[in-house]
Formats: C-alpha cells, sequence, structure tokens
C-alpha cells in the first residue's frame, strides 16, 4: 500500500517539477521551425545541438543571454555557413561566409584539432572576448570552453577576423574560399557588425559531427545532478578567472598602445585580382 501512494505521489510530482524548473532547451525548440525557414542551409539537429550548449553554459552562468552564433563546418566553405540567431527576437541577424583552417580541408571540412601549429579548425562552444586591432585590422578574441576539443582557442591566437580570401569573388574565381590558419575569418566588409553584435561575453557554437566531441563534450552531455553540476561549475569557475586574467592582460595593453593605436578605416569592397590561395602569414 505505501508503495502505490508513494507511486501516486511521484506520478503527481513530475508535471510540478516540469513547471518549478523552466525547460530552456524545450522552450527554444519550439522555435526552431520559424528560425530554420529563415534560410535554407540551417540545419534544425544543428540548431538543438546549439541549444543545447547555451543552455548548459547559461546553467553554471556562463555567456550573456539573448545572443548565440552558430558555425555548421559540415557545410561546403561556399555556403554562408555562419548564423547570429537574436534568440530575444526570435530572428537569424546575420548570415554570412566564414573559413576554415588551411589543414581543415577544401571546399569540405574533414580535419580538426586544438593543436597549436596544426592550422586546423576547433569543433566546440566558445565565449566571445574583447576587440582588438592587428594586421588583420577589427578582430575579436574567442575563448574555447570544450576542454580537449577547443580550450586552447587563447594560446593559439584563434580569432574572428576580417579576410580577403572570403568572399563571393574569391568562390567564382577558385570554387571555394581561401582558408585561415584555424581562424574563423569573415567577409571584411562583414566584420565590423559581426563583431559588434556578439563580442563581449556571448556564445559562439562551432559544429562538425565529429564523434568524439559529440560523445564527450561536457555541454553536449550537461549534468543532470545538483552534485555533478556543481563540480562542472567550480571547474568553470576556474577556466572563468582564466579568462578574466587574459581580458585584463589585453585591456592593459590596448591602454598602453592607445596613442599609437591606428583608426578604424572601413573595409575595402573593391574587387581586386587574386594571385594566391594561400592567405598571408598569420600565426594561429
Amino acid at each position: 500500500m505505501k508503495k502505490i501512494i508513494i507511486m501516486m505521489l511521484a506520478l503527481l510530482l513530475v508535471p510540478l517539477l516540469g513547471q518549478a524548473v523552466p525547460c530552456l532547451v524545450c522552450q527554444l525548440n519550439a522555435e526552431i521551425p520559424s528560425l530554420t525557414s529563415e534560410t535554407r542551409n540551417l540545419d534544425p539537429k544543428v540548431v538543438k545541438l546549439a541549444m543545447k550548449a547555451y543552455s548548459c553554459a547559461q546553467s553554471i552562468g556562463i555567456g550573456h543571454p539573448g545572443i548565440l552564433t552558430i558555425i555548421d563546418f559540415s557545410l561546403p566553405s561556399t555556403d554562408k555557413r555562419l548564423w547570429v540567431i537574436d534568440l530575444k527576437t526570435k530572428t537569424i541577424v546575420l548570415n554570412t561566409l566564414v573559413a576554415h583552417g588551411e589543414k581543415t580541408g577544401g571546399l569540405y571540412a574533414k580535419y580538426f584539432s586544438d593543436v597549436s601549429g596544426t592550422h586546423e579548425s576547433s569543433v566546440g562552444l566558445y565565449l566571445t572576448g574583447p576587440t582588438f586591432y592587428a594586421n588583420d585590422g577589427y578582430s575579436l578574441r574567442l575563448y574555447g570552453l570544450d576542454k580537449g576539443f577547443n580550450d586552447m582557442a587563447y594560446k593559439r591566437d584563434i580569432v574572428i577576423h576580417g579576410a580577403w580570401y572570403v568572399s563571393e569573388a574569391f568562390i567564382k574565381r577558385y570554387g571555394r574560399l581561401g582558408r585561415s590558419w584555424g581562424c574563423p575569418a569573415v567577409p571584411k566588409n562583414e566584420i565590423d557588425p559581426l563583431i559588434n553584435r556578439i563580442k563581449d561575453g556571448t556564445l559562439l557554437f562551432a559544429y562538425f559531427p565529429e564523434k568524439k566531441w559529440l560523445a564527450k563534450s561536457k555541454f553536449l552531455h550537461c549534468p543532470i545532478h545538483d552534485s555533478d553540476l556543481a563540480l562542472f561549475k567550480a571547474d568553470f569557475d576556474k577556466k572563468k578567472a582564466e579568462i578574466e586574467a587574459h581580458i585584463a592582460e589585453e585591456r592593459k595593453t590596448e591602454d598602453a598602445m592607445s596613442v599609437a593605436k591606428p583608426k578604424h578605416k572601413k573595409p575595402d569592397t573593391q574587387s581586386k585580382p587574386v594571385k594566391q590561395v594561400k592567405p598571408p602569414a598569420k600565426p594561429a
């Protein structure tokens, strides 16, 4: 009799528990049809995975809410395979081309690594950082959050920047985009709106059907029990402190160079003859 009563109470409590803890993934997944209908090649399965990772990160206090960037490296480089989604308005606010690393593949991406010097792209969840100016102009720091898959991004100097070899003109001439040394490079005329929309602490999800990552990523298999979630959060508190230290260092360097800081020029949108497929040397 006691067992029957306990079972009945459990059945009554399940829906109440579901109401008490809002399912962010469920809410976001409900919007996938309207999001994917806005573009021909945004895979609903990729969006679901991205939202799952986003929800997990939010549950432990990582990333500003409202904006999610998705890169689908399973698509050819000739496709516009980067999307910025405004989760508040449930709209895609930017969709553009993005390059992969020169050792990751040609038209299609095949190989991924988080090792310095490989010139390969990395999959996983990233946190955007501060902006800065370098040889490639206006750029954005990225911090990899997926341990073992992209957490060396800062040390590898993996950043978002504009590139001459990411353009429709390049595709027309070579049948694919040019390639970076591992950075998700975008068209030069898109770099300003992209960076200004996603900078300073939003989440970016870089996808490829890489079996090990899909099976091992903590963000795709978020801890359910409170004790496991607490350990997960504690681990990322260390990562957060490391990122904050990097940002403080960046700010200090920026302040020291503020007098000599170059003016932010408008990107050159004029087509120029392309002589080389390989981009200029850039540390990865």
